[in-house]
């Protein structure tokens, strides 16, 4: 027998519910390590986000709820204007009721949601095959430049131990080939000196010069989430979202680009190492550098065996990490994205830009 069920959407205090369905269904949601609850976690993300918008649609049968169906909302530069966009996230049906309709019903009234409210673009990348595959037959379009994670790992040994399904990892003899090159290429390449005056400091927040940051580095894209004061503050700095460590590269006090680094503890006995962003000006690629090699520092002084990042294929951030370790996983995120944006300048500019102009990084998304 089929189950009944209702979809509504979000109301004020129905977080404490949903995140028990998440819970359960992902086995310990958030799946990193937090300080707070689960709870304040969830409202950090939904309730206080700089947009001050939440789309979330619930399904409820006999007063429980049973799915949940979260969108995200954020500013993003697409062409030559700034847009409201939403974000695939946090999508979960509870174990009784799937195969029943749940998600799409969750997801269609998000949809009718998002065109009420005026959202212009919607994007969501996603490694589960059963997304993938539904992204795919619902005709959604990816983006114009694949993603690909690249991984720096000291012991493979030890890493199949302790993650044994290889998630963004070559097969043992793959990496250590690929490893070997690497190291062979390196040899080749004479280091490169940094620019005098150029030094990097670990912040608590970012301060207003950010803004000014960010006027510089927009005009080079046409596909940025807008990275002002009020956005990464919230994004990287409120100890709710987590445990991130914000690096700026500086000359002269002008701020040339910034990382976020995370070590997710959240497995005690193997924690990962994230580069979470990384954004310079695009003429300082010395800032680029002395950024990452600062991060492998970082991570290697906290004994990480594995850390991760995600480059757009082809960007020079690749070539730059390479450098210090990192190899292609061959592997990355399924991104795709729905417009309804009206001005058909901006789409096409996004949809023809150059590698450089996309910006798209663990940070964009709700991965860590």
């Amino acid at each position: 027998m089929c189950a009944k069920f209702e979809v509504q959407p979000y109301q004020l205090g129905d977080e404490h519910e949903i995140v028990q369905l998440l819970r359960l269904v992902f086995d310990g949601w958030p799946h990193f390590d937090i300080k707070c609850n689960p709870v304040d976690h969830w409202r950090w993300k939904y309730l206080d986000n700089p947009v001050g918008r939440i789309i979330c649609t619930l399904a409820v049968s006999d007063g429980k709820i049973i799915g949940c169906f979260h969108s995200p909302l954020l500013e993003v530069k697409i062409g030559d204007s700034i847009y409201i966009c939403s974000q695939g996230a946090d999508q979960a049906v509870h174990p009784d009721f799937r195969r029943m309709g749940v998600y799409t019903k969750t997801r269609e009234m998000a949809q009718k949601i998002r065109m009420k409210e005026g959202v212009d673009f919607h994007f969501s990348g996603s490694i589960v095959q059963l997304m993938i595959d539904t992204s795919i037959r619902r005709g959604e379009s990816r983006f114009p430049h694949e993603g690909e994670v690249f991984v720096r790992i000291h012991d493979v040994d030890e890493h199949l131990r302790k993650m044994p399904t290889g998630k963004y990892l070559l097969n043992k003899y793959g990496f250590l080939a690929l490893r070997l090159i690497n190291r062979i290429i390196n040899a080749l390449q004479s280091s490169r000196p940094l620019k005098q005056g150029l030094v990097i400091n670990e912040i608590e927040r970012f301060d207003e010069r950010i803004n000014d940051f960010w006027e510089k580095i927009s005009r080079k894209y046409h596909f940025i989430v807008k990275r002002t004061e009020d956005y990464l503050n919230w994004r990287y700095c409120d100890p709710r979202a987590g445990a991130f460590i914000v690096k700026l590269a500086e000359e002269d006090e002008e701020i040339l680009g910034y990382s976020v680094l995370r070590i997710n503890r959240f497995v005690e006995d193997y924690p990962v190492g994230w580069l979470v962003d990384l954004l310079t000006l695009p003429d300082r690629p010395d800032a680029a550098h002395a950024l990452v090699q600062d991060a492998v520092k970082y991570f290697d002084q906290n004994d990480v065996n594995i850390t991760i990042c995600l480059i757009n294929r082809g960007h020079a951030h690749a070539g730059i990490v390479k450098r210090y370790g990192f190899l292609n996983s061959r592997q990355g995120p399924f991104r795709v994205y729905v417009s309804y944006i009206q001005d058909s300048e901006n789409i096409r500019k996004f949809k023809e830009s150059r590698v450089e102009e996309v910006h798209s990084v663990f940070g964009d998304y709700d991965w860590i």
